[in-house]
């Protein structure tokens, strides 16, 4: 609490006691004196941002009454039922006055649990190569306002800084309030309110190639939002960003002063969201999405919800804008093109292997930057539902975590959702529907209780004290408590998947997180998914083949009722023992358009025999043979059996690492564009994809296959194991 709040709370509480002794010398003038006092302090206050000394104000107005009233009316102040009626009334004021500043305290970001100190700087990035984007003016670049947060080891001489600036407390944080059900008045006082973040702070020393993570605030949102998170990762050794998506976001304040506030469309977008919700509610689509039990209607309305006006912005536009964002910033963090201020920070990071992480909007826009940016070796979604389609019904390329929050607190205020549980909003994303729930590497869990703005650090300040306001919007449980569990999930995650040889303190994620953190968390599991789509589609049916290597594990899923013949052949192998111990290669070849295309192969010297099998999959039509399709779409990570050309290339297994060659014409026919000509029986022939374990094969097939060059340990690195199947 500030001094102010507590003095103010003080004087109220005087004048009450007085005001129960009536027989009190200078009883009048006492309370008068105390009323006048509050009245100045909470106006002071009030003016200073914080709004919860307006009910403090009403108090003294409602005591300086009662005193006029006493002045020509005496008795009234120390006897009969007007003193007892203005004793309560007055009373029950200051308590309110008092309840104001208790439940919506000044409160400090609790101090990280790492064994480093955390240092921030503000910079700004500017994307020439893209003007007018959201911009009033059609030839403005593109510009960026980034935070980072970074270990550092001495902050002795150094400032934390506030939450909010003191020109984002007038700006960021009155739009904030505008956008929320709380109002333009909430925010700013979080300005009083100290991080542990000391602005320019010296960097830990013997530090390097330090894991990296990047991360987007919700729709609406900006970079500090969740602040408590980025600090614990700093604190554990991570280079932490955040990158504010300008004009989509609340007022952008930069490092200069200058303020770009949010787009004057987006809030118009926003007002006419609200004035269709109160005059015509939920449209279908977005109830089914929410409350359907039928996957079927469930799946159709989670595609027709993107067609809606109220997603237009969203899904058709504000989507790219953020994936093209995220990916300019990491380049110009590679790269080195940052300003001097924070060039020796940058330099820290390792950013061909980075976290990508996001809440809200900002998750689905962190999942759709995996997939086109193999930088991305993990991704976190902290309760973003899927909005841009690249992510739905597509297998993520690299380990993920999914959080979500207690969908309760929104659909029960939907019609018919009063009784309501609500349905997962991306059940039918980040996995293709035929293997849903399969992926070791890709976690779903739920926080019970939990509503949407506690996944950010608002829930640290709001929801203290059994705060009864705010529980539709932060839910029941203790804020700081819930982003203590959710920082915990996410370093587990991030130590297992992005930072290797960590030493797991609290024992192997997720096992150790979920039982320590029970009460809060419940795993979500999306087999019913794949458990109905399988009842419609038999014909996807996989059989799952895991490889071992020094590097990890992989898996592939093949589709034995697509391309039976090959499959069976492919089993054979692995049944047999055939892989083990094989060397996998890495390398390109051509396709009919003249472009060389990345693959990994894994030839085996029983293909010579198994060829003639393999290839009963393939129909004669005199001299043109054509591959029977599949219909197993073109994408990264497909897997094919490639007969070779013309006899001067072996027949071998290959996994497809490109985005374009023969594998983009060889599953589908009507995809077949006609400079390409017909498929000939030369062509590979799809039959599965990988599972998971993505950025292993990538790595190997950019030769990329150990930090430490020893040969021995290279060739190793590049033999499988083992292989088995998995039915």
């Amino acid at each position: 609490m500030l001094a102010i709040d507590i003095l103010i709370c003080g004087l109220l509480a005087v004048a009450v006691v007085v005001w129960w002794y009536p027989r009190m010398r200078r009883r009048e003038w006492l309370l008068a004196t105390l009323a006048i006092g509050v009245a100045i302090t909470s106006v002071a206050a009030f003016f200073a941002y914080r709004w919860q000394a307006g009910v403090a104000t009403a108090t003294s107005a409602i005591f300086l009454l009662a005193l006029l009233v006493g002045y020509f009316r005496p008795r009234t102040l120390r006897e009969g039922l007007t003193f007892w009626l203005s004793g309560v009334t007055l009373s029950a004021a200051s308590v309110a006055s008092m309840l104001a500043f208790y439940w919506f305290p000044i409160i400090d970001l609790p101090e990280p649990t790492g064994p480093y100190k955390v240092g921030v700087h503000d910079f700004e990035l500017t994307d020439d190569l893209r003007t007018g984007v959201h911009a009033i003016a059609p030839d403005e670049p593109r510009r960026l306002a980034v935070r980072v947060w970074y270990p550092a080891k001495d902050t002795v001489g150094y400032d934390r800084i506030p939450y909010l600036s003191a020109l984002e407390a007038q700006t960021t944080a009155r739009e904030l309030g505008e956008v929320t059900p709380l109002g333009p008045m909430f925010f700013p006082y979080l300005r009083y309110s100290q991080t542990n973040s000391y602005r320019g702070a010296p960097i830990a020393e013997h530090l390097d190639d330090l894991p990296v993570v990047m991360f987007s605030h919700g729709y609406r949102g900006f970079k500090g939002q969740n602040t408590m998170l980025m600090e614990h990762l700093a604190s554990h050794g991570y280079l932490a960003f955040a990158v504010q998506h300008t004009y989509d976001s609340v007022s952008t304040v930069f490092p200069n002063g200058d303020v770009v506030p949010m787009d004057p469309a987006l809030v118009e977008y926003v007002l006419e969201y609200r004035e269709r919700l109160a005059t015509e509610g939920y449209a279908q689509e977005v109830i089914d999405v929410w409350t359907n039990p039928d996957l079927a209607q469930r799946r159709a309305a989670h595609l027709a919800r993107n067609e809606l006006p109220t997603s237009t912005r969203l899904v058709r536009f504000s989507a790219q804008v953020w994936v093209d964002d995220r990916v300019f910033v990491l380049d110009a963090l590679q790269r080195g093109s940052v300003p001097y201020s924070v060039a020796d920070v940058v330099a820290l990071g390792n950013y061909d292997r980075i976290g990508s992480m996001g809440m809200s909007f900002g998750g689905s826009a962190a999942c759709a930057m995996c997939m086109v940016d193999r930088r991305c070796a993990v991704v976190v979604n902290v309760d973003g539902e899927d909005r841009h389609a690249i992510t739905f019904n597509r297998n993520m390329t690299a380990p993920m975590l999914s959080y979500r929050t207690d969908v309760r607190f929104y659909v029960q205020r939907m019609p018919g959702g009063e009784d309501e549980e609500g349905q997962n909003l991306v059940d039918f994303s980040y996995e293709r529907h035929e293997t849903a729930g399969l992926r070791p590497d890709l976690y779903r869990f739920r926080m019970t209780d939990v509503s949407h703005y506690m996944a950010t650090d608002f829930g640290v300040f709001l929801r203290r004290n059994g705060n009864p306001f705010t529980e539709s919007l932060f839910g029941y449980a203790d804020g700081a408590e819930v982003n203590h569990v959710s920082n915990d999930i996410v370093r587990g995650f991030l130590d297992k998947h992005l930072r290797d040889g960590v030493d797991h303190s609290d024992g192997e994620f997720p096992e150790a997180q979920f039982t320590k953190h029970a009460a809060y968390v419940e795993r979500h599991d999306t087999a019913h998914v794949r458990e109905w789509w399988l009842t419609e589609n038999p014909q996807d049916r996989t059989v799952r083949v895991v490889f071992e290597t020094a590097l990890g594990e992989w898996a592939l899923a093949l589709y034995p009722e697509r391309a039976p013949n090959t499959v069976a052949d492919f089993l054979s192998l692995v049944d047999a023992g055939g892989f083990d111990g094989l060397k996998i290669a890495s390398g390109s070849t051509s396709s009919k358009l003249g472009t060389e295309v990345g693959v990994v192969s894994l030839p085996s010297t029983h293909l010579e025999a198994s060829a003639a099998e393999a290839s009963t999959d393939v129909s004669a039509d005199s001299d043109n043979a054509v591959p029977q399709l599949s219909g197993i779409g073109y994408e990264h990570g497909v897997v094919a059996y490639d007969p070779g050309t013309d006899g001067m290339t072996a027949a071998t297994w290959i996994i497809h690492l490109g985005e374009s060659g023969r594998l983009r014409y060889s599953g589908i026919a009507d995809e077949v564009p006609a400079e390409v000509g017909p498929l000939k029986s030369d062509d590979p022939i799809p039959f599965g994809r990988v599972l998971y374990g993505l950025h292993v094969l990538e790595g190997i097939q950019r030769g990329t296959l150990a930090k430490d060059r020893d040969s021995d340990l290279a060739d190793r690195a590049v033999k499988i194991v083992r292989a088995y199947r998995v039915d």
